[in-house]
């Protein structure tokens, strides 16, 4: 079943319609907005009414030492979507690691699996060896 084109259009104008108020009833509330202990990044205008003697600037990467190499067989080709978890003094990175491929001129994705890092000063990180799984009948053993 296909939706009408007018019908499709006239949920959408509604939708904006519905929307519409409550943006124009939060610019003109004077009312704080509660953030609590939360920390905030301050990117827009959402929370801040304004500055005074103050500015917002977007500072440039700086190249430093490298935090981690990604060259152990397992890891594949391409890692990525990095998460890092504070642990008490203990900094746990993980991340996926994949084979990477190119067939008939596409990228092939092949194999992924999810790695292990940590860190004590949060700068430079090393993979242990937990012993958990085997890998192309390698078994990984804790030092």
């Amino acid at each position: 079943m296909t939706i009408p084109r007018t019908l499709r259009t006239a949920v959408t104008c509604l939708a904006v319609v519905l929307v519409l108020p409550q943006h124009a009833r939060a610019a003109e509330d004077d009312t704080p907005i509660a953030v609590g202990s939360r920390r905030e990044l301050f990117v827009d205008q959402h929370l801040i009414e304004r500055l005074d003697g103050a500015r917002r600037q977007l500072h440039h990467p700086v190249p430093r030492e490298v935090a981690i190499t990604h060259d152990a067989p397992w890891e594949g080709a391409g890692s990525g979507y990095h998460s890092v978890i504070r642990d008490g003094d203990l900094y746990r990175l993980y991340y996926r690691g994949s084979a990477l491929g190119v067939d008939n001129g596409r990228l092939k994705l092949g194999r992924e699996v999810y790695c292990y890092a940590e860190s004590r000063d949060g700068v430079t990180f090393n993979k242990p060896e937990l012993g958990l799984h085997e890998f192309d009948s390698l078994r990984f053993v804790a030092r």
